[in-house]
């Protein structure tokens, strides 16, 4: 539906359990946690209801961000992020420490901001795919969405929002 829409104009089909979705270009990408895929289907009128690339990533993934050049996967059921360049219909794997299983993640201009199930957080650089741990309180449940608004990244969590400066 678009901005001005007062209904949902129209579902398209996706793999199995989508969870994250994010948008590039013309094109939306969804996560399928059932299928280890990530869809990418055309965002514009008429377009939409094509599969452009169905992309095979790590075990169940979860978010999904794009960091202005490529497309980045939380592979929350490994210890791995997927990275995608959009015209691409393959995968680069970015390992995370043993245990880390991503679950939500940002992007703050320059890095990836990704918080885990076992509660580490992580700054990822876009250009090296060098992962530097981080100091941040996170609180609450680690599902919900994870931004940064150019200072401070914000989390959801069962009591309200918090916020952590990145």
């Amino acid at each position: 539906f678009d901005e001005n829409a007062t209904s949902v104009g129209a579902t398209s089909s996706v793999g199995s359990n989508p969870q994250g979705v994010a948008c590039e270009n013309q094109f939306v990408w969804v996560t399928n946690t059932g299928g280890n895929t990530v869809t990418r289907r055309g965002a514009w009128v008429g377009g939409g209801d094509t599969v452009y690339a169905t992309i095979v990533v790590g075990a169940a993934p979860q978010a999904i961000v794009f960091d202005s050049s490529n497309m980045w996967v939380a592979n929350t059921g490994a210890n791995s992020l997927s990275k995608i360049a959009p015209n691409s219909s393959t995968a680069t794997s970015v390992a995370l420490p043993a245990g880390a299983l991503p679950a939500r993640m940002c992007f703050n201009g320059s890095h990836l901001l990704v918080q885990c199930t076992n509660g580490q957080a992580y700054r990822i650089d876009i250009y090296t795919n060098a992962v530097l741990p981080m100091t941040i309180p996170w609180y609450g449940s680690t599902t919900g969405p994870l931004l940064f608004d150019g200072v401070s990244a914000w989390q959801a969590y069962s009591g309200g929002v918090a916020r952590a400066p990145v």
